[in-house]
């Protein structure tokens, strides 16, 4: 497996078993080093097992390269690369930053660029929503809601026409602001999500389901509360 991954004239699939191989028997540090330096690989295919070596062997650099591959150029490397940031846990408040200056940055004005980047977007957006512990949540949820606000039209005073001003890429960010609300959103979240559900929009229904979630979960957390203790701030 080493003999291969080192050689850097080695077709990309062989390379690709190789790290496949290597995520089943690898150990430590020394081992992971191999799929590491293979995470900027020209080939996407390679990038992807790479990262997957470097989650499941647990890396001590995990969180940086998965926060790197969540810019990724391969729609398959930034997934892989979601997928993995809900499996870490805690998540540093560094980290967290970086993702939402990833999710906040401006679009493209390229037509087709601002589409794949609008794609990201979503992505991103629901890796946040994927993270269980989020450092500055409310933060985070400032931000994410300023987004679905802004995507759903409504700071602008027509709601009720988003389905007809709305376009396809908006409408990806903002189903994905819905979701990653009704996961880390508190009060103000579910204001906007009760406000949305009583529209014409297409997003209606998630966002109905997003606020039974916050709902949901303020009862759950006051009904674990003990008794006479301060109730917890929702989340």
């Amino acid at each position: 497996v080493f003999k291969v991954l080192d050689d850097p004239k080695q077709k990309w699939f062989l390379m690709r078993n190789a790290l496949m191989l290597l995520g089943y028997v690898g150990k430590n540090e020394e081992d992971i080093e191999h799929a590491r330096k293979l995470l900027n690989h020209e080939h996407p295919r390679v990038r992807d097992e790479a990262l997957n070596v470097v989650i499941s062997l647990k890396a001590d650099d995990v969180e940086d390269a998965v926060i790197t591959a969540l810019s990724d150029s391969d729609d398959k490397v930034r997934w892989r690369a979601t997928n993995g940031l809900a499996e870490l846990s805690p998540v540093s408040e560094g980290s967290i930053k970086k993702l939402l200056d990833l999710i906040t940055a401006e679009a493209p004005e390229d037509k087709e660029e601002a589409t794949a980047h609008y794609r990201k977007t979503a992505q991103l957006i629901r890796a946040l929503g994927g993270i269980s512990d989020i450092p500055n949540r409310e933060a985070a949820e400032d931000i994410i809601l300023e987004l679905a606000l802004q995507s759903s039209d409504q700071k602008k005073g027509f709601l009720k026409r988003i389905k007809k001003t709305a376009g396809p890429d908006l409408s990806t960010v903002l189903s994905a602001a819905i979701t990653t609300l009704g996961h880390i959103g508190g009060p103000k979240s579910e204001a906007f999500l009760e406000q949305l559900a009583t529209s014409k929009s297409p997003q209606a229904e998630p966002a109905q389901k997003a606020a039974n979630n916050i709902k949901l979960r303020n009862v759950d957390q006051l009904s674990n509360t003990p008794a006479g203790a301060e109730a917890p701030s929702p989340a």
